[in-house]
């Protein structure tokens, strides 16, 4: 599931996000999703974009938050394309694609 920490529920994504998402098979509603207390709390992992996401969803979560939130990438945050046309948002997406798999591996190895 995907949910933002300072997106407005219900509003609509960037028409770049769309096509970026469409062009990986990614089918969309095209609204966006806050990320609320009750999905945070029945996940099993949030992964954020950037440090400063991250904070935001651990506050949200309080002291059960431990280590359930992490940064996607371990190397820093990743830049929001906003503005930045459509071949950021499709470099974005293609980098997606690869840190999720991966971090989602170093984090469940045993």
């Amino acid at each position: 599931a995907s949910a933002g920490v300072l997106a407005g529920e219900g509003r609509a994504i960037s028409r770049e996000t769309v096509t970026a998402l469409r062009g990986l098979g990614i089918e969309s509603d095209g609204r966006s999703k806050g990320l609320t207390r009750a999905m945070a709390d029945g996940a099993d992992l949030i992964l954020a974009m950037t440090e400063a996401h991250a904070e935001a969803a651990r506050e949200l979560l309080g002291p059960k938050a431990g280590k359930k939130v992490q940064v996607l990438d371990p190397r820093g945050d990743l830049d929001d394309p906003i503005g930045q046309g459509q071949d950021r948002y499709d470099a974005l997406a293609r980098e997606l694609l690869v840190l999720i798999p991966a971090r989602l591996q170093e984090l469940l190895r045993p």
